[in-house]
């Protein structure tokens, strides 16, 4: 008789080393398109050449100064961060990511968050309009915005003449920048089995602060005072707005500033010894979200502070490594490109509103300060800490998420949600790394106990909110692109126009620019 062959489904190995070279295309490729297409042919072509060059050399590993290898370079370009995953769970978590960022807005197949009013129109505006994108109202403005995510759908939609074309590729290049953390996630995990498939996709989905009991107790303490109880984002209480977001409302709501930040922050992990290149690495994402990156810049800085103070590096040393012509190339070429575009708006006059501020924390405010702290991060941390302390990002990380509530700046604190971005991610990776963590302590039981219970009461507002977006759903009117241009609002003089809006995406006085009078296409 004979034996029913069984059908077997092979694991596959993932790439460390390939996953990365595609997370370098999919950040260097609109990085290098806009430098050909805002700046002009002199200075764009040069510095799209020189970045280019650096990121071949960066795979290629050449064994000229500055460009030489360490032993832990070889063994990370080796296979030490492939993961092995079942072909059929890793095609099934795939398909759940993309499933829940569809019902959550991508693409507008089901509603988009409320901030998508201006991506679609700033999206439409990078479809209709030349680049550099100008406007004209009440004088002369130039678009000055983190574009970096739109660039690829923009010019889709400029080759086939649809903005329509272009929202549905926004969309779909979103997911493929997700898929490509899932996994980049894994490779850093070494995942060899299901069950630590199944964490890192829950967690880059619904990693959360446990804000249902900081509401809870923060209520409890201060009273009516405190009247954000059930709002699925904020805590709000005498004036104080604080917002750490969870992973799920960050790609709800501002997904285009955030994928990079994930990926680079996985690549300086994966890459953590080669300070060498740490500007070729970070550099994309100046163009995609400036918060982000100054979050980013700040934990990189005390991470060396860490290293010297822990002897690990000397001064002397790291100084060596941080000026290595990878690093001042990068700086010199793209970083001051990207800086005297920003530098108009940056430094033009805004409102009070707009400036950077101090948040104090008076009598029984403190009580919101200390267990917002506790509940959004505190306790992850001290969940996490056995396991994770050695990590050069680690206290960095616990100290800017400690010092931003005290900053206060735009009128929904921007700095204070989107410069957490790093740490909050960073904390996400420490917090799968526990769990999936097989050491024999006695403690590590309880410490994953903790760390559940916070993470799956974090997760309670993020699935409501994925709940309420399914409600909400009206086939065919999903798509929050009402705002026909941001030109309608590139007038700093018009008090109708939120604050916010007028003076968060454009430069004014272009005749004072040094990108528009010298460096900008024409």
């Amino acid at each position: 008789m004979k034996k029913t062959a069984k059908l077997k489904i092979k694991d596959i190995r993932v790439s460390a080393k390939l996953i990365t070279a595609l997370c370098f295309a999919y950040l260097y490729f609109p990085l290098t398109v806009f430098f050909l297409t805002w700046f002009r042919p002199i200075v764009g072509i040069p510095t799209a050449a020189v970045l280019l060059l650096l990121c071949v050399r960066f795979f290629v590993g050449n064994d000229i100064r500055n460009f030489s290898k360490t032993k832990t370079d070889r063994k990370t370009d080796d296979g030490e961060y492939d993961a092995r995953i079942n072909i059929l769970i890793l095609a099934l978590t795939i398909a759940a990511i993309v499933l829940v960022l569809i019902l959550i807005g991508f693409g507008g197949i089901f509603p988009q968050s409320g901030d998508w009013y201006k991506h679609n129109a700033i999206l439409k505006d990078l479809v209709n309009r030349d680049w550099p994108v100008f406007y004209y109202n009440e004088g002369v403005s130039l678009l000055t915005y983190y574009i970096g995510q739109y660039i690829v759908p923009a010019l889709l939609g400029k080759a086939t003449d649809s903005v329509h074309v272009a929202q549905y590729v926004m969309g779909l290049w979103g997911m493929i920048g997700v898929v490509l953390v899932y996994l980049l996630l894994n490779c850093y995990m070494k995942v060899k089995n299901v069950k630590e498939t199944l964490i890192n996709m829950f967690m880059l989905l619904f990693f959360s602060g446990c804000l249902p009991l900081a509401q809870i107790v923060i209520k409890i303490i201060i009273g009516d005072d405190m009247y954000s109880i059930g709002n699925y984002h904020w805590i709000l209480s005498n004036g104080i707005s604080l917002q750490y977001r969870s992973n799920l409302v960050m790609l709800r709501w501002v997904y285009p500033q955030i994928i990079a930040a994930w990926l680079i922050c996985l690549m300086l992990e994966i890459y953590k010894d080669r300070i060498r290149e740490y500007c070729l690495i970070m550099l994309p994402l100046f163009l995609f979200g400036i918060y982000q990156f100054l979050g980013l810049a700040v934990l990189v800085t005390l991470s060396f502070v860490a290293k010297i103070l822990k002897k690990e590096l000397t001064f002397k040393g790291l100084i060596k490594q941080i000026f290595s012509i990878s690093n001042i190339s990068v700086v010199f070429t793209g970083g001051v490109m990207l800086l005297l575009y920003y530098w108009g708006n940056v430094m033009s006059e805004k409102p009070y509103s707009s400036t950077l501020r101090f948040q104090p924390y008076i009598g029984i405010d403190i009580f919101v300060y200390i267990f917002f702290c506790l509940f959004m991060f505190g306790f992850h941390y001290l969940s996490t800490y056995k396991e994770n302390k050695n990590d050069p990002f680690f206290v960095p990380g616990l100290f800017v998420l400690l010092v931003l509530p005290f900053a206060k700046m735009g009128v929904y604190n921007d700095i204070v949600m989107c410069t957490s971005v790093p740490p909050l991610f960073f904390l996400c990776l420490y917090s799968i790394r526990t769990l999936s963590s097989k050491d024999k302590d006695y403690s590590l039981g309880m410490r994953k106990g903790i760390l559940i219970l916070l993470i799956f009461v974090g997760t309670l507002f993020p699935i409501m909110e994925i709940r309420d977006n399914v409600r909400d759903n009206t086939p065919g009117d999903n798509m929050y692109d009402e705002w026909e241009t941001m030109q309608d609002f590139a007038n700093r003089f018009d008090d109708s126009i939120p604050e916010d809006v007028k003076y968060n995406y454009y430069t004014y006085d272009i005749d004072n620019s040094i990108f528009t009078r010298f460096l900008a296409r024409r």
